[in-house]
């Protein structure tokens, strides 16, 4: 399976589990960009969010955003991917230095 089928699936699984009637898949597979938003109304009030953003470059997993309850780096351990190719974007790069995952 390639990095965007993998980036795809994930979004995917998580649209159905927990987005069913507010989740919109964004897929740039041009860029590298893949995007799982949740839109809609809570009563009179109106949401549009950034669930998780993927972005594939430089041979690696680039988790921008990331605001599942698990995490989508342990999905991406589960379907075979290294911590290696796996950046927690979303955190500054001196703090990805000292963890487990790829700094950049």
């Amino acid at each position: 399976m390639s990095d965007a089928q993998i980036a795809q699936q994930i979004l995917r699984e998580w649209k159905d589990y927990g987005y069913r009637d507010d989740g919109v898949l964004v897929f740039d597979d041009e860029n590298g960009r893949y995007l799982l938003l949740s839109v809609g109304w809570d009563g009179q009030k109106r949401f549009h969010y950034v669930a998780v953003h993927l972005h594939l470059k430089d041979g690696k997993f680039f988790i921008e955003w990331d605001n599942t309850p698990e995490g989508v780096a342990l999905d991406l351990e589960r379907v075979g991917v290294p911590k290696n190719r796996i950046v927690l974007a979303f955190y500054p790069l001196e703090h990805r230095r000292h963890g487990d995952y790829a700094p950049q």
